[in-house]
């Protein structure tokens, strides 16, 4: 069992979740890693109704420290985050960031049992975990699956990100920030998701180019229009033209399967972070399999990361 620490909406419909529980730190992949997830059970414990939990990426880990309060901790002021974002080429100015900020350092995220999850409601399961208050209990199962590679430095990185597929990009881009070259391509349908998240990317040391579906934030159109166009533009103006060593995304299939066209064409590795509905999380059920060139596979157990060059799309 877990306890609720906030519960927060930091948008229409969406929602910020951090809860406390005993992670297991070793070994490493039954860890709090990026990429990974947990399973929590949205019912009260009096019900079986619904009977199946809702998977949640893990979007942060972090120490806590009683003396700080969500809204200092976390929960930065949209409009201070984001207001060096300019308009003439859509990117975050990062000339000032995180002087005092403890989150980044990366020793403590061995010693945390803090998690927290971005979730939007989509239906009774995700609207009854809504309802969860500070202080009550709730079942998590976790966290499972495999997460990102971690084990770079000094590289040029690229993360890309669509709409709730954003979620499990912030930790993996807190934890590669601080000694490599990164670059993240965040989109949505339109600011009210985008926004929110954004600002939490925006405290980072990277470069941030934001694109909506309406053109209300950054950028009009998709992430990936916008990840395409930023790179021929900037190689025709002879800025940044060496190709990335590394491609983190995860979002919509119709994005992932864009981009591994890309990456194909241009023999770029990578990873990919795959979204499917899932039953039991443990690859008992075979609910959630995916199609890879090693066969079919489980996106809650040999997943939900995958290299990029291996997942096959179909209908996309």
């Amino acid at each position: 069992m877990a306890e609720v620490i906030s519960q927060t909406e930091i948008g229409p419909d969406l929602y910020k979740l951090k809860i406390s529980a005993r992670i297991p730190q070793a070994p490493a992949d039954r860890g709090a890693a990026p990429g990974r997830f947990c399973h929590l059970q949205v019912r009260q414990p009096e019900s079986w109704d619904p009977l199946l939990r809702r998977p949640l990426s893990i979007y942060n880990v972090q120490v806590y420290n009683p003396e700080l309060t969500a809204e200092t901790d976390l929960e930065a002021d949209f409009e201070t985050d984001l207001e060096n974002y300019h308009e003439t080429d859509h990117e975050i100015d990062h000339e000032t960031i995180r002087e005092n900020d403890d989150e980044t350092d990366h020793e403590a995220f061995h010693e945390t049992d803090q998690l927290e999850f971005v979730y939007q409601i989509r239906g009774r399961g995700t609207r009854l975990l809504s309802q969860f208050q500070a202080g009550e209990q709730i079942d998590c199962l976790g966290p499972l699956g495999s997460g990102f590679t971690l084990d770079f430095s000094g590289s040029s990185i690229i993360l890309v990100g669509g709409g709730l597929g954003i979620a499990p990009l912030y930790f993996l881009a807190r934890m590669l920030a601080d000694n490599n070259n990164l670059q993240v391509y965040l989109g949505a349908a339109s600011a009210d998701l985008l926004e929110p998240l954004a600002a939490d990317f925006a405290r980072l040391d990277l470069r941030l180019i934001l694109a909506t579906d309406d053109g209300s934030l950054g950028r009009i159109g998709t992430v990936f229009d916008a990840f395409r166009e930023d790179f021929a533009v900037r190689s025709q103006e002879g800025k940044n033209l060496k190709q990335p060593d590394y491609i983190f995304a995860c979002g919509p299939e119709p994005l992932l399967h864009s981009l591994q066209k890309y990456m194909t064409a241009n023999n770029l590795p990578g990873e990919f972070s795959l979204e499917k509905r899932m039953a039991c999380g443990s690859g008992v059920c075979l609910s959630c399999v995916c199609q890879t060139a090693k066969g079919n596979q489980r996106v809650c157990y040999e997943g939900p990361v995958f290299p990029a060059r291996e997942v096959i799309f179909n209908g996309c």
